[in-house]
């Protein structure tokens, strides 16, 4: 499984930590291809959004150039990737759970750490994978008339839920 990732954070050597990490750990079945690094956020800044809307994977550091990224991510309409916070600041921990944040790495980072969260990513991806597959089957399955809408939810458990969006470059597979 090929995972599309960015790293946003303003400390060079931080970067370079984390791509020491992503470069030299392997974990089975997942190849890592970085599609971008920013140093800074924007806020309501349309470009920054739609970049990290076009990963499956975002390192993301709370503290840039005097910002709280918490704050500003927020403000993004919809943020689809899996969000892996990586910082030296345990004082965001709630903030970062509030806005559902898949991962909260504390600086320096421990290999054991990241492993494990690569293997909780690669799980979290599947499972979206085969329910995104699921409602493409049920989909097809209604269009030819097969099923009707409520036979097909009540199939698939969603029960009047709102289906759930395949992360970032995943969303067009």
């Amino acid at each position: 499984m090929k995972i599309k990732f960015g790293i946003i954070d303003d400390n060079p050597t931080a970067i370079e930590s984390l791509q020491y990490f992503i470069n030299e750990v392997q974990v089975d079945g997942i190849s890592l291809e970085q599609v971008f690094i920013k140093h800074d956020l924007d806020v309501d800044s349309a470009e920054d959004e739609e970049q990290i809307n076009s990963v499956d994977l975002l390192f993301l550091d709370i503290m840039l150039k005097r910002k709280n990224s918490l704050d500003i991510i927020k403000n993004y309409q919809e943020v689809e990737p899996v969000v892996v916070i990586t910082t030296g600041h345990d004082g965001h921990m709630l903030k970062a759970i509030r806005l559902e944040a898949f991962d909260y790495l504390m600086k320096p980072i421990d290999e054991e750490d990241f492993i494990e969260m690569l293997e909780r990513v690669r799980e979290r991806i599947n499972r979206e994978l085969t329910r995104m597959r699921e409602w493409i089957s049920l989909s097809n399955a209604i269009n030819e008339n097969h099923l009707t809408e409520e036979q097909a939810k009540k199939i698939a458990g969603i029960h009047g839920q709102e289906k759930h969006k395949p992360y970032g470059a995943f969303a067009n597979q």
